[in-house]
């Protein structure tokens, strides 16, 4: 990797996290072994079982002389603020990523709308709450309230599936309302919706930085759902993390991108915290999803190069990580080598949208090239419609993904009975393995913060380990171009739906 844009260091320590229940151990092991300080990124933190005893580590930690950063996303967390104000104290600091504009907030309020009440709705995915908000505003038509009515959030659906459906409806019926004089409201309810889609760009982080050097990030989250493995948590997430030391006395990219992340957060203690709550939402587990055990043990590799690349919207790197995958698959391509190219993401979601983003074009033409190369199989596997929990993407995804199997590209999904997916990983070809929290959807790129480990594995034995746990047959269902058409107009009914959505997923 002699040509690799980005800084190669000796990782060390490196194991792959599997199972649930390591992983939470692993998290807690290294927060109890940390010495001097403790820097922590989440995209979603719940009030639970699991995330409390972290909590609880951390506080000791605290007590001990550790420094401790904990920095969560505003739009899924703060429902938790009080509780994690209770928690704050000397030598543990909390933030939360990027809050709302102060200007926004006053924007709502000088219309009408309950500020609170929007937020605890739209994060909670309680539309009866967000309707309510609006029950004082003069200025927003009868038409969109009944508009935004008819949201129905299916009960096993990720929150944000709930906050992104009320941005793209709002963007759909500010566009479309008359201009001035006939409806002299358009320009404030505008501003507003303008206001919403800021806040949706969100930190997608998932890091634990133990004395800026030892770490672990992948996709799991702060949640029962991450690092429960009985069954009784809805949806019973099957994910991947990676542990590792670097060689170096800091590393870096992590403690520089934490440190930029940082300084957009807020401190949980001057927040107000919402008195209001989201109405208590089902958890039944869907049948697909129901599983046995995700129970894996930590899997050991051998010390090998890597780096660390991070993505953070609004700055140059937005795209670094979107483009570290690409030039991955095209200098493997460039090989001419016989090999697979596998790529895990529990949401996937490639059309032929250059205006989109031309970077993630760039992506999926090279999937495309090194599918036509004669001895290059490339694999992607996700969820199915049944197993995932952010059903738009799936719909989205299904009205381009029969392109990609014409263009030679394998889709796998999820059978039942194996959790949900939630992995975001890959193996290039025998010497390159990368694990992140970046997914192959236009979200990961062009609204949320990403990372990314890509690991130079000449050995081997990396990728081996990652593909004997992640590309067995039996847990995925080759889709078909039949079956792919099927599914195409199975989700066409909800054309309107993934139209608007589109260019949020």
């Amino acid at each position: 990797m002699n040509t690799w844009p980005h800084p190669m260091a000796r990782l060390r320590e490196l194991r792959l996290l599997p199972g649930n229940r390591e992983a939470w151990q692993a998290r807690r092991d290294l927060i109890a072994q940390a010495r001097q300080q403790l820097d922590l990124a989440y995209f979603i933190l719940e009030d639970d079982t699991s995330s409390n005893a972290l909590l609880d580590d951390l506080q000791a930690a605290a007590a001990r002389g550790v420094q401790v950063r904990l920095l969560a996303d505003h739009l899924m967390v703060w429902p938790h603020a009080a509780m994690l104000q209770a928690r704050a104290m000397d030598g543990l600091q909390i933030r939360l990523y990027r809050p709302p504009a102060a200007a926004w907030l006053a924007q709502l309020q000088q219309v009408g709308i309950d500020a609170q009440r929007f937020l605890v709705g739209l994060s909670g995915a309680d539309t009866g709450l967000l309707l309510q908000s609006l029950a004082g505003c003069s200025l927003v038509p009868a038409a969109w309230v009944a508009q935004l009515r008819e949201i129905a959030q299916a009960p096993t659906q990720l929150r944000l599936a709930h906050a992104l459906q009320v941005l793209a409806r709002l963007q759909q019926l500010a566009g479309d309302a008359p201009a001035p004089p006939a409806y002299a409201g358009l320009a404030q309810l505008q501003a507003i919706v303008k206001g919403l889609g800021a806040y949706l760009h969100r930190s997608h982080h998932k890091l634990l930085l133990a004395d800026q050097r030892r770490f672990i990030m992948g996709g799991r989250n702060l949640a029962d759902a991450y690092h429960r493995s009985d069954g009784t948590h809805a949806p019973p997430f099957r994910d991947l993390d990676l542990q590792a030391c670097d060689s170096r006395a800091r590393c870096e990219e992590h403690a520089a991108a934490f440190e930029a992340l940082w300084a957009l957060g807020q401190d949980v203690r001057a927040l107000d915290a919402p008195t209001v709550s989201p109405a208590a939402r089902a958890v039944a587990t869907p049948p697909a999803c129901v599983a046995g055990t995700f129970d894996q043990p930590a899997h050991p590799l051998p010390d090998l190069d890597g780096c660390i690349v991070n993505s953070l919207p609004g700055s140059a790197t937005q795209a670094a990580v979107t483009e570290a995958y690409t030039a991955c698959i095209r200098r493997f391509t460039a090989r001419g080598a016989p090999g697979a190219i596998d790529i895990v993401s529990a949401y996937l979601f490639l059309d032929d949208v250059p205006a989109r983003s031309s970077t993630l074009a760039a992506l999926r033409q090279s999937l495309l090239d090194a599918a036509a190369v004669d001895g290059i199989t490339v694999n992607l596997y996700t969820n199915s419609l049944a197993s995932t929990d952010l059903k738009p993407v799936n719909a989205a995804f299904y009205q381009c993904m029969g392109a990609l199997i014409a263009g030679g590209v394998r889709v796998h999904e999820l059978r039942p009975g194996h959790g949900s997916l939630h992995a975001k990983a890959a193996a290039v070809g025998d010497d390159c393995l990368l694990v992140g929290s970046y997914n192959f959807d236009p979200r990961s790129e062009l609204y949320d913060s990403n990372n990314l480990a890509v690991l130079h594995d000449p050995g081997g034995q990396a990728t081996a380990a990652w593909r004997a746990l992640w590309t067995a047959p039996d847990l995925w269902t080759p889709v078909t171009a039949e079956a792919a058409a099927q599914l195409q107009a199975q989700t066409e009914p909800d054309a309107l739906r993934y139209a608007l959505l589109s260019r949020l997923l």
